[in-house]
């Protein structure tokens, strides 16, 4: 989605942004297709052959997979109504119903998330959905709280807090107008489209359960590198004491979703602090002083090259877990991984434009 939306601010003009624009409403039309009304979700996987408990290919009709990951995809279906507007709201609709059957079924009475539900798509209802089972693909535990899955359900509900703002706005100002809203926009940052001081417009049960994610996540921190969170909340450190590995890619993810709630928060009506800014610098400046790489640099000869450092690490940030779960056909930790590095960049430049706003003075990065 970023990439397809940068296409569109940059080539505003041009053949390129509609094709980008194109594109990316053909992807929200074939992501709501996967929408069931009578569980009350988008479909996340056709299957899982080997994990998902018997569930097979040929069992589709009944089981219906549902992950927390699935968090991150509703702002493709906000933006693309943002970008084709339509009288029905079909595509916000779909997204906030999936958010909201999220908050009521993949979330422990801890605040802690689930990674998978299986749904019975042939015994649910609206009014009733129907599960089969929860359990953890990529966890520690089928009960434990999977650091990535926290981090991907924080920084969802925040960004679909921040569509649902920005809809409602476009919404209101078009019925005030009797006519198309005109706000200037820079759709490559949805930033750019907030208004400094507006007062917040958006759905309030998607920022609180924002704001509960990231309570559960920052309160299980502590200082120094356990700043940096584990890869599984549950998951016990090791038996001659070391600490368990760590997820720098579920700290970075965080960090950014942080970002995105203090934003937002500041916005409400009364007093506006808010300390998920302070607990977002607190990840960023233990991974950075404990999580990365060596420098890399150029270095002559025909044809140049580049000399990684020590370790031969081809990402800026270690310590990632991309699964550690016991069934896991390929356990894999204490590695690089593209998630990290991505939304470490988003946080600097979402810093670097908070700061450009006036929302926050180099005082507060201090």
């Amino acid at each position: 989605m970023p990439t397809f939306y940068k296409w569109m601010a940059l080539e505003s003009e041009s053949f390129v942004a509609e094709e980008a624009k194109s594109t990316f409403l053909r992807a929200a039309e074939s992501l709501a297709s996967r929408f069931n009304p009578d569980v009350g979700c988008l479909r996340s996987w056709d299957q899982s052959n080997h994990l998902v408990n018997g569930v097979k290919r040929d069992d589709m009709d009944k089981h219906f997979l549902v992950i927390i990951d699935n968090m991150m995809n509703l702002e493709l279906l906000y933006a693309a109504e943002y970008q084709s507007p339509s009288d029905s709201r079909s595509l916000s609709n779909i997204a906030t119903t999936h958010a909201l059957t999220t908050v009521a079924n993949h979330f422990h009475p801890s605040g802690g998330t689930c990674h998978v539900i299986n749904y019975d798509q042939q015994r649910s209802s609206p009014e009733k959905p129907v599960i089969i089972k929860r359990w953890a693909h990529q966890g520690y535990a089928d009960e434990s709280v999977w650091g990535r899955g926290q981090a991907w359900a924080l920084y969802g509900f925040a960004r679909s807090a921040e569509w649902t703002d920005v809809l409602n706005r476009r919404n209101r100002l078009g019925d005030e107008a009797k006519g198309p809203a005109q706000e200037e926009t820079d759709i490559a940052n949805l930033l750019q489209i907030w208004p400094q001081n507006a007062q917040f417009e958006g759905d309030e049960r998607l920022l609180e359960q924002a704001v509960k994610a990231a309570d559960f996540f920052e309160a299980r921190l502590g200082n120094e590198l356990t700043a940096v969170p584990p890869w599984d909340f549950d998951c016990p450190d090791n038996p001659d004491g070391s600490l368990t590995f760590r997820d720098v890619s579920a700290g970075m993810i965080a960090a950014s979703g942080m970002l995105t709630l203090h934003s937002l928060l500041r916005r409400r009506p009364g007093p506006s602090s808010s300390p998920y800014l302070s607990h977002a610098l607190k990840i960023i400046r233990a991974t950075i002083k404990y999580c990365s790489t060596p420098q890399a640099r150029f270095t002559a000869g025909k044809p140049p090259a580049v000399d990684l450092g020590e370790g031969q690490w081809d990402t800026i940030l270690n310590q990632s877990t991309i699964n550690y779960n016991e069934n896991a056909p390929w356990r894999k930790a204490d590695c690089g991984l593209v998630y990290a590095d991505y939304y470490f960049l988003e946080v600097g430049n979402k810093l670097l434009e908070m700061e450009r706003r006036g929302w926050i003075s180099s005082k507060d990065l201090n």
